[in-house]
């Protein structure tokens, strides 16, 4: 039997967070006869992580305020950068040939319409700044123990804004360490800020952990603990 290595399993475990913090909309397209929205959220000065290719096909219209402000044919969507922060909606136009009588899983069923949200705010954890008061110890509760991050924080009107989810979770085997931010009501300003967490619980020995923090928009970011908890 092939051996699962440290960093396969981590990411196994980090990809199966990330699904549970997601929307519904947003799991996966399940193979629908009737057409269907896709829900997605951005930060300014990016573009959609489509999942899927947009063949020459597909043509599709941005609307904003009930007011197209770009159109195009295929993968170029991938490529458009949404600089202003705010709600659109992307109206796609599938007219790929195939026949009714194709397998499901033979044909790629796409949205007929994605609900778009740019969020004003990006918030970047720099995992390789963290640093711990005191190691974890396999079996110790961690209570008086803290944990320091780098975040970089951008906001589209430059302001200084308040971290929304101002805790993390661990992830791994028996694990209960949680993070709550020492002061939850801090003013996040553009740049780095650094992030004092407090940590209470515990993990046993012998397991691999991680930190899921959530962001501003509340997508996860996954720190690595790098080494086996003894």
């Amino acid at each position: 039997m092939k051996k699962i290595t440290f960093s396969t399993l981590l990411s196994i475990l980090c990809i199966v967070s990330m699904s549970f913090s997601l929307p519904e909309s947003n799991k996966g397209m399940s193979a629908q006869s009737e057409p269907f929205t896709e829900k997605v959220l951005i930060s300014y000065n990016e573009s959609i992580p489509l999942d899927y290719e947009l063949s020459s096909y597909v043509d599709w219209v941005i609307i904003q305020s009930g007011t197209p402000i770009a159109s195009g044919i295929g993968d170029a969507l991938k490529n458009y950068v949404f600089m202003v922060p705010g709600d659109y909606v992307i109206q796609i136009n599938d007219k790929s040939p195939h026949s009714a009588e194709e397998d499901d899983c033979s044909y790629k069923l796409l949205p007929s319409k994605i609900e778009l949200t740019v969020s004003p705010v990006r918030m970047t954890y720099e995992m390789g700044s963290i640093t711990f008061t005191r190691p974890i110890v396999g079996g110790d509760n961690m209570n008086g123990g803290q944990v320091q991050v780098n975040v970089l924080v951008e906001t589209f009107d430059n302001q200084p804004v308040q971290h929304p989810f101002p805790y993390f979770r661990s992830a791994g085997v028996e694990t209960t360490i949680e993070g709550m931010l020492t002061n939850p009501l801090l003013m996040l300003h553009p740049g780095i800020n650094v992030l004092t967490y407090d940590l209470k619980g515990s993990a046993p020995k012998h397991t691999y952990i991680m930190f899921d923090f959530l962001d501003y928009n509340g997508k996860i970011q996954c720190y690595y603990h790098p080494s086996e908890i003894q």
